[in-house]
């Protein structure tokens, strides 16, 4: 049930670092609103990363894509609202898929130390190539930054990663080329963020199907 849930959320925010979201949920109190509408094994839960582009900076995304307008790219499925918008995206997918994956830009830029060249990075994060989950709000953790779709927990922590400026993102790129040796390569975010699944993304042996056959975990 949703509120039993809810209360497993609650007992873990009391646990370690290790084994709380308290990072990537810096600046809230309490966890984010459950993303009701993402579906497991979907790009950023379904998102139409299209949509973003052109809405209202900081804005919600209020609907997501759905299977009717599926497209398969790089070993990954993403949904859009349109058939436009679809074909907009097979048109040029690199201009829309979001940065490392869809995870969390602030956890990728800070949450561990595993590849990360960042002298900030906060200890006691499982992330490591062979362990994705910092997780991503579709409907209002999401900026456009220089051209490109970035996601967060919440908007609160997208607005941390913001104040990183382009430290942050040098920061995350250096790492997830680390990891997976191509900013083109690595997992595609399809089952982290906010909802009762998420406490499984911080525990051991979450692995996400790869883009590309060079690289398989």
């Amino acid at each position: 049930p949703r509120s039993a849930a809810r209360t497993m959320w609650s007992r873990l925010s009391v646990l370690p670092l290790v084994l709380t979201w308290a990072g990537c949920a810096s600046g809230q109190n309490g966890p984010p609103p459950f993303c009701e509408d993402c579906t497991l094994g979907i790009v950023m839960g379904g998102a139409d990363v299209v949509t973003y582009f052109s809405a209202e900076p900081q804005s919600t995304i209020r609907t997501l894509g759905s299977s009717a307008h599926a497209v398969t790219h790089q070993n990954a499925t993403f949904w859009f609202q349109t058939a436009d918008n679809a074909a907009a995206f097979t048109a040029n997918p690199s201009k829309y898929t979001p940065a490392w994956g869809g995870f969390c830009a602030y956890g990728i830029a800070r949450e561990g130390t595993n590849g990360n060249p960042s002298p900030k990075a906060e200890p006691n994060w499982p992330w490591a190539a062979t362990h994705m989950g910092p997780p991503c709000d579709p409907h209002d953790g999401w900026s456009i930054i220089n051209g490109t779709l970035y996601c967060a927990i919440h908007r609160s922590t997208m607005d941390n990663f913001l104040s990183f400026a382009a430290s942050g993102i040098s920061d995350g790129n250096t790492r997830w080329i680390n990891w997976y040796g191509s900013l083109d390569a690595g997992p595609f975010n399809t089952g982290c963020w906010p909802g009762p699944d998420l406490p499984k993304c911080v525990q051991p042996g979450r692995y996400f199907p790869n883009r590309t056959a060079a690289k398989v975990f």
